[in-house]
C-alpha cells in the first residue's frame, strides 16, 4: 500500500506530522492518531503498515523517545486533527525535500512493481523449460540439455537478485524518508 504523504498545494507543499506522547505501542499511536481504527481491523492494518512504512522506527517504540515527530500518511481511514499538525514549506529546502520524499515513496510501489515483474517472466521462463517436450527433445540433444539447465540456474538467479534487491531498497527507503522529515520544521 502506498502511503500518500505529501501533495501539492499552491506555492507550497504540506504534510502531516504528529509527536508521540510516550506510547509503548504502535497499536496505542495507531488508536490516538486514527481513532475510527478500533471500529475497522482490517483499515488499521493498513494503517499501521502505512505508519511504520513512513516512520520505520516506530517498530520498537523503546528506542524513540517522547516528543518525537512522526509523519502522518493519508490513509483511507482520517486521522485526528486535535493530535496532528500540518506543516507547510516553501522553502526551496523544503520543497527538495517533499520533491525526494514524494519520489522515495513512489520507489516504494515501483521497485516490488518490477521485482513481481521480473519473478513473473523468470517463472515463466521456467515454466517453459520444464515442458515435457523440451524436456524430451534435452533428453535427446546433451547441447540442449546444457542450454536448458544454464536457462533454469539464470532465471533463478534473476528470481533471487530481484528478491533480494528489492528487499535491500525498500529497507533503505524508510530511513531516508525520516531523514527527510527532519529537514520540514513545523
Amino acid at each position: 500500500m502506498q502511503a500518500e504523504i505529501w501533495t501539492e498545494i499552491h506555492e507550497g507543499t504540506h504534510m502531516n506530522i504528529a509527536f508521540l506522547k510516550g506510547e509503548k505501542t504502535i497499536a496505542e499511536v495507531v488508536a490516538r492518531i486514527f481513532p475510527g481504527s478500533s471500529r475497522a481491523p482490517a483499515k488499521r492494518r493498513q494503517v499501521t503498515d502505512a505508519l511504520l512504512a513512513a516512520n520505520p522506527q516506530l517498530a520498537d517504540l523503546s528506542k524513540v523517545e517522547a516528543g518525537a515527530k512522526i509523519v502522518v500518511p493519508a490513509t483511507s481511514l482520517p486521522h485526528d486533527p486535535a493530535e496532528t499538525t500540518q506543516v507547510t514549506s516553501s522553502a526551496p529546502a523544503g520543497r527538495n525535500s517533499v520533491f525526494l520524499y514524494q519520489h522515495l515513496e513512489s520507489l516504494k510501489a515501483a521497485i516490488p512493481a518490477a521485482a513481481n515483474t521480473t519473478v513473473a517472466n523468470a517463472n515463466a521462463s521456467i515454466a517453459l523449460l520444464q515442458r515435457a517436450e523440451v524436456q524430451a527433445a534435452a533428453a535427446n540433444d546433451p547441447i540442449l540439455a546444457r542450454r536448458v539447465a544454464s536457462a533454469t540456474r539464470s532465471a533463478n538467479t534473476k528470481i533471487q537478485a530481484a528478491q533480494t534487491l528489492q528487499a535491500k531498497y525498500l529497507q533503505s527507503i524508510g530511513p531516508l524518508q525520516a531523514l527527510l522529515v527532519k529537514q520540514v520544521k513545523p
